[in-house]
């Protein structure tokens, strides 16, 4: 096990790491994200804490930036849609690099199957042939930006963001 998420609502989310104590994920009214430690800092971010317990008011953009380059890139964001997330369960494990829950059940092996919030498995490559004016993020971003890139507008209410 590496991650515990205890959902606290759509915009609050308790996280346990293994051996690296717990925190509080929240997201405000205006969509910004913030990261409170507790008993410690199960997901390495006190590097860009200066000291502090927390930070709150991060733009998504900047949420992405503080934890590119840690074991979870990009966790603040989807801890809080996984745990927000209509289907989520009121417990959500996330096996550590190398293990799958699923083993036992499938034929097939998995090691940290699709979908973890491990570096591995959510920083992906992307290759394009024509240059782009911003910087891509998330996959969910793709779809919009592959819209505007065809000249047309993605309609409002759809995932991502446009990086073109």
């Amino acid at each position: 096990m590496d991650l515990i998420l205890l959902p606290l609502g759509p915009d609050r989310c308790e996280v346990h790491g293994r051996g690296r104590g717990m925190a509080i994920v929240s997201r405000d009214s205006a969509g910004r994200y913030g990261y409170h430690r507790v008993t410690g800092d199960p997901l390495g971010l006190s590097a860009h804490l200066d000291g502090r317990e927390g930070v709150e008011g991060l733009e998504g953009t900047v949420a992405h930036a503080i934890t590119r380059e840690t074991d979870h890139p990009d966790a603040l964001v989807q801890i809080l849609a996984l745990s927000g997330a209509a289907r989520s369960g009121e417990v959500i494990c996330s096996a550590a690099p190398g293990w799958d829950f699923r083993e036992r059940y499938e034929p097939i092996p998995h090691r940290s199957c699709h979908g973890a919030l491990h570096r591995e498995q959510m920083l992906v490559p992307l290759l394009l042939s024509h240059p782009i004016d911003g910087t891509p993020r998330r996959t969910v971003d793709l779809y919009p930006s592959l819209l505007t890139a065809l000249g047309h507008r993605p309609r409002a209410g759809i995932d991502g963001v446009s990086f073109r």
